[in-house]
């Protein structure tokens, strides 16, 4: 079985690779629905509805933010993310987004950071790039 760093991953948005990029992260739920029968031992359950959302933290720059406000404007985007690299075999994620916020962290003896969140509008697809 394969394993990966994190070093050589990247993200796309709207077609743009998000410059200055230090982290992403993408989070899968999928609910569930309770269908239990009172003569039951214990409870079951049914699969309901899947939904995804994420995070991105950057080293801020007036370019990036606008480019992530673009995206604001537009609506859904969007979305690739290889947590590993873009080669040929590589995990790769890819969906639509709705920017949901961007905030902006500024410390005394550090970088000027930002982290952007995101919701997944749709399916997101987990496979490998091509």
């Amino acid at each position: 079985m394969a394993t990966y760093t994190g070093q050589d991953g990247s993200l796309t948005i709207e077609g743009d690779a998000v410059a200055e990029l230090r982290s992403w992260s993408m989070d899968l739920t999928i609910n569930t629905i309770e269908n239990t029968v009172m003569t039951a031992d214990t409870k079951t359950f049914k699969q309901g509805l899947k939904e995804w959302s994420g995070s991105a933290d950057i080293y801020y720059s007036t370019a990036v933010a606008g480019n992530i406000l673009d995206s604001v404007n537009t609506g859904s985007v969007a979305f690739i993310g290889y947590p590993a690299s873009s080669g040929t075999g590589d995990p790769k994620v890819t969906g639509n987004i709705l920017i949901t916020g961007l905030s902006i962290n500024s410390t005394l003896e550090g970088m000027v950071e930002a982290s952007v969140s995101f919701q997944g509008t749709g399916d997101v697809t987990i496979g490998v790039a091509s």
